[in-house]
């Protein structure tokens, strides 16, 4: 949201929250970084663990429905074979990758080929989903960096008393100055398609006249509001520069000024100084009659007359003349058009939409009084002109070229003072509330702080708004409780599974050490049936037929053939 870190005591953690989002909030919950990753590694071991007893699942229902439909022995059958060793590799979806290839490549007819194939697949998206899920979803945790703001540490100057002096006013404004800093520092990095700027140019037969149309939207969601994150404030404008409000200029006291009549209105006098020191140039805003409360008109009056350059230009705002000076050969013309400006704020909620000092009734108070006191006492005036004030010598990109008496005209222009100057107050707009919060304990004294109540009493509602810093990380309340519910629902199915009546419960004669026993057994059965054979001269043949077709023989071939196959 901001381009400064927020303080620690800014903002309140472990509170539960509606974190806005887009037009919806999330229920979440903020703590600090370091605990934040601790949790988020928990949990991805959590997760972890539940794909694992998920897999364990699926193989003890598998193997129990193996076993409701099959003996275990069944020597005819390959996959006796296959599941015994499932079982026996199951806690591994990777061992039963490795397994089920190798009885892919064992078994006799194409018949048999399809149980081993299912379990391969079934295992390999077992270990998949053990290494992706646990990374995807774990985003699904980690919502945001915001947290609610500390209402104790907000504070809103008195910008709008009608009764304020000039001084005084300028010490409302005195404190914010860093923040429009912040903010134009910050003007060349945003999006291109956050603010639309569109210019045309027509260059007449005398003068260069310049119109640009402006537009962009800020959302509740951008501003931080918790109750009204479908909130949306449009902003529009348009500029052109006019020609006909200068009147000349006079000299007074040997010093060069230039006449204007803001809006052709004799009653609005102003002048431009000849600047003594040939500092960069500035412009002075101002604000005229407004036809609506949404509806604003402004002024920007620029000041570059009789700056010294080393490059000539034709922009309306640095026309130069040659003055065959060796060090600074060309100086700005006077007569710089100033742009008659105009300006709508519309706020749009649910399909209405008001000015800023209806915005209460639009939000059918669900935007709590300190946020509106806060919004209205920064938006009473177009937001270009209060940061074109607070920034002064800073607020036109030609002052990045200005170095020593002079600059260099050429790579100036007043389109790219105006994209800076409107990217700018885009970003003061977005950041008020954010920046209402970084007010120095210095730059409030002697200041009253319209945000709170009576005696500094905090008022209801001042908390619902919420501010971003890199050492928060907001947690989503959803999802903190539903994964260690879902973690405790799967160790209760796989306790169920593991604990059905036969034939449905897995067999224990599956595992490994009942199998070798199973070995032994079949081993020393096997002469005892040979000495029968014998003692029965006549049954020879059968006996030793019946002694390769019993339990016996059948186990001990089974057995080898899988012992063998699991060894390996």
């Amino acid at each position: 949201m901001a381009s400064l870190i927020a303080a620690p005591n800014t903002y309140t953690l472990l509170k539960r929250f509606p974190m806005p989002h887009g037009n919806s909030t999330i229920d979440a919950v903020a703590v600090t970084s370091s605990h934040g990753l601790i949790l988020v590694s928990f949990y991805t071991i959590i997760m972890k663990a539940i794909i694992t007893q998920f897999w364990m699942a699926i193989v003890l229902f598998g193997v129990g429905l193996f076993l409701h439909r099959h003996s275990p022995h069944d020597s005819d059958s390959s996959a006796t074979e296959t599941t015994i060793g499932l079982w026996n590799v199951k806690h591994s979806p990777r061992h039963v990758v490795y397994f089920m290839t190798q009885r892919t490549w064992a078994v006799r007819t194409l018949r048999d080929v399809w149980y081993p194939l299912v379990w391969f697949a079934v295992a390999a998206a077992a270990l998949a989903a053990s290494l992706a899920v646990p990374i995807v979803k774990t985003q699904d945790l980690k919502v945001g960096t915001v947290a609610p703001v500390n209402p104790k540490s907000v504070f809103v100057p008195n910008f709008e008393d009608p009764h304020a002096t000039y001084h005084e006013t300028a010490q409302q404004l005195t404190p914010t100055v860093p923040s429009a800093l912040r903010a134009v520092g910050a003007a060349g990095t945003i999006p291109n398609d956050t603010v639309y700027i569109s210019s045309t140019t027509t260059p007449p037969s005398n003068s260069t006249v310049v119109q640009f149309n402006y537009s962009y939207g800020i959302s509740g969601s951008d501003f931080g509001l918790q109750k009204t994150p479908d909130l949306w404030l449009n902003v529009s404008g348009s500029c052109i520069t006019d020609y006909t409000w200068y009147q000349g200029h006079i000299s007074v006291n040997n010093v060069p000024q230039e006449v204007y009549y803001l809006w052709n209105n004799p009653v609005n006098l102003t002048y431009v100084y000849l600047s003594s020191d040939y500092g960069p140039a500035f412009v002075s805003p101002f604000t005229g009659p407004a036809p609506s409360t949404v509806n604003r008109t402004y002024a920007l009056l620029v000041s570059s007359i009789g700056r010294q350059s080393i490059s000539s230009s034709t922009d309306p705002w640095y026309l130069t003349q040659d003055i065959q000076d060796p060090t600074w050969p060309y100086e700005v013309l006077s007569g710089r058009p100033p742009l008659s400006c105009w300006e709508t704020d519309i706020w749009s909620f649910r399909g209405r939409t008001s000015s800023t000092s209806e915005l209460r009734n639009l939000t059918d108070n669900r935007l709590s009084l300190p946020i509106y006191i806060a919004l209205g006492q920064y938006l009473f005036r177009p937001m270009i002109v209060s940061t074109t004030q607070r920034l002064g010598r800073a607020s036109l990109a030609s002052s990045l070229t200005a170095y020593g008496a002079g600059f260099d005209a050429e790579k100036c222009s007043l389109v790219a003072d105006m994209t800076r100057l409107i990217n700018s107050s885009y970003i003061a707009t977005r950041n008020i509330l954010f920046d209402a919060t970084t007010i120095s304990a210095e730059g409030q004294e002697g200041l009253p702080n319209v945000y709170l109540g009576d005696n500094g009493t905090i008022l209801a509602g001042s908390d619902e708004f919420v501010i971003s810093s890199p050492n928060i990380i907001t947690l989503s309340v959803r999802v903190l409780i539903i994964v260690p519910a879902v973690f405790v629902g799967v160790v209760v199915l796989l306790t169920v599974l593991a604990c059905l009546p036969d034939p449905w419960r897995s067999s224990k004669e599956l595992n490994a050490t009942r199998i070798h026993e199973l070995k032994r057994q079949s081993t020393k059965s096997k002469p005892s049936n040979v000495r029968d054979s014998r003692g029965n001269g006549n049954a020879k043949q059968d006996g030793g037929d019946e002694a390769n077709d019993g339990d016996g023989g059948n186990v001990s071939k089974e057995v080898n053939n899988l012992v063998t196959s699991i060894d390996v």
